[in-house]
């Protein structure tokens, strides 16, 4: 019988707390030996927050390249400014990236945010298929 995530669009993953005031690299997938992963899109969902200076953007990327992370989604400035905030992230590139067999799919925060709090749950939509 086929997984439902080889059979239809679905959600993938949830990673939960990430801290968005903090420059850092999230591991968010990885792709099962024998598959190649599509991601469809990211949702990113503002758990916690608190206001701060709010003078820069935060700025990320999302992808299986290491070390940019940054095939899926290249450089994408975000602004949010309360909780329960939901962004719908689409790839940059107009076509689909296929992340390979054993890569690791990641978020990459370039530019921290700069509230006292941001806290962030990402979910990957997607699908897999054979190698």
């Amino acid at each position: 019988m086929v997984a439902l995530n080889e059979n239809s669009l679905t959600k993938l993953v949830t990673i939960e707390g990430i801290d968005a005031t903090v420059e850092a690299v999230t591991p968010l997938y990885n792709v099962p030996a024998g598959k190649k992963l599509i991601v469809d899109h990211v949702v990113i969902r503002v758990t916690e927050y608190v206001a701060g200076a709010e003078y820069a953007e935060t700025v990320i990327s999302v992808g299986s390249n290491s070390p940019d992370f940054n095939n899926f989604i290249n450089g994408q400035s975000l602004d949010a400014e309360e909780a329960d905030i939901y962004l719908k992230l689409l790839g940059d590139y107009g076509f689909l990236c296929i992340h390979d067999s054993l890569s690791v799919l990641s978020l990459n925060i370039e530019t921290a945010s700069d509230a006292t709090t941001e806290i962030w749950s990402v979910d990957v939509f997607g699908y897999l298929v054979e190698v």
